[in-house]
């Protein structure tokens, strides 16, 4: 049955987003409490991105294909929890935390259009199936939903507006894409250009996330807010490196999206300029070759990543970024071990962790 002739679907199923049974209340384990308040959030953005237009709710409903952990609204919720244990998660940390995901929805959206990706969690994304044009706009509809809603939350008097805060984000996400759209296919691209970007694209949002839980439940500990989206910057460039490992060693099966597609954009991630800085010219023409290579047809590409990656884990530049990444892990997890002894906190250490042990 095409998607046209289908029995029209209700708004709830034309988002994409699934619903959890909540279930808050006194006594009930934090994994219980955060579960059902990411089906709040899921409520929250099913309701804020429904349309009465089956056309848009036809583009939005296969939003549902770019859902994946929805890491920031959990530490947003997770962050909160660490800061006031309470039974019920507030009505402010669920707004706070959808508007973290529709921002980071965006950005995969429109990412996918910078990249021509054809692929999204084993199925066509936005752009291959509907057109870049629908996808910016996409794109577009998401981030002005998102600051619509982040407006309607009264910020406490201490904190700068929420809507402020994550439009300085956003913007900061805009000039870290610029930057790395000028650094395209630059071998010689520093270390700290890397991590500006890196701070720049992903860290600034998931810190932002984690001070957006931290200050619905303390408003007025400016200090601690701080330092809890200084957490979330370090865990955020950690699994942005981890992210990139993955780009080079994973298959798009395991990570439901394709791989090799920063080569592909002539981006060079943390494990090449570690490589391409201290390889000898010999070596840095092997390297060179085999990127070329992997634009070749599909043998030859999977050929010629294998030999990559082989060439960058004998050289050590491999386990040096992966060193880079646990070093920032580390960090973060001590400062989460100077908040008091709660399930949050060793939620948290938890999260932490599997930033570097996640294979997707």
């Amino acid at each position: 049955m095409s998607e046209t002739s289908a029995i029209p679907a209700s708004p709830r199923q034309r988002a994409g987003f699934e619903v959890q049974a909540p279930c808050s209340s006194p006594g009930v384990a934090l994994s219980d409490r955060i579960a059902a308040g990411l089906a709040r959030v899921s409520d929250l953005m099913e309701a804020e991105l429904a349309s009465t237009s089956p056309v848009v709710g036809t583009v939005i409903g296969h939003l549902a294909r770019y859902r994946g952990k929805m890491l920031r609204p959990t530490l947003v919720l997770t962050f909160a929890e660490l800061a006031d244990d309470r039974s019920q998660i507030s009505e402010d940390s669920i707004r706070l935390a959808a508007v973290c995901e529709m921002v980071h929805l965006a950005t995969l959206v429109h990412d996918d259009v910078l990249d021509a990706a054809q692929t999204r969690r084993g199925g066509p994304s936005i752009n291959a199936r509907h057109g870049n044009e629908t996808a910016v706009l996409l794109g577009d509809l998401l981030f002005s939903r998102a600051y619509a809603l982040c407006a309607r939350v009264q910020s406490p008097d201490s904190e700068r507006p929420y809507a402020e805060l994550m439009g300085d984000i956003a913007a900061t996400m805009c000039e870290g894409e610029l930057l790395q759209l000028h650094h395209r296919n630059d071998q010689r691209v520093a270390r700290e250009t890397y991590f500006d970007i890196v701070n720049a694209k992903t860290a600034g949002l998931i810190g932002l996330s984690c001070r957006f839980g931290a200050v619905a439940a303390m408003p007025h500990d400016s200090e601690t807010c701080d330092r809890v989206e200084r957490i979330g910057r370090l865990l955020g460039a950690a699994f942005q490196i981890q992210d990139d490992i993955l780009d080079l060693t994973s298959t798009e099966d395991t990570l439901g999206k394709p791989t090799g597609k920063d080569l592909g954009c002539g981006t060079f991630t943390l494990p090449l300029i570690l490589y391409l800085h201290s390889a000898l010219d010999h070596d840095r023409n092997v390297c060179n070759s085999l990127i070329e290579r992997m634009a070749d047809e599909p043998s030859v590409a999977h050929a010629a990543r294998t030999q990559l990656v082989s060439l960058l884990e004998s050289s050590g530049a491999m386990a040096s970024a992966r060193n880079e990444a646990q070093k920032l892990v580390t960090e973060a997890a001590a400062d989460i071990s100077r908040f008091p002894v709660s399930e949050a906190r060793t939620a948290l250490l938890a999260m932490a962790q599997q930033v570097l042990d996640r294979a997707r």
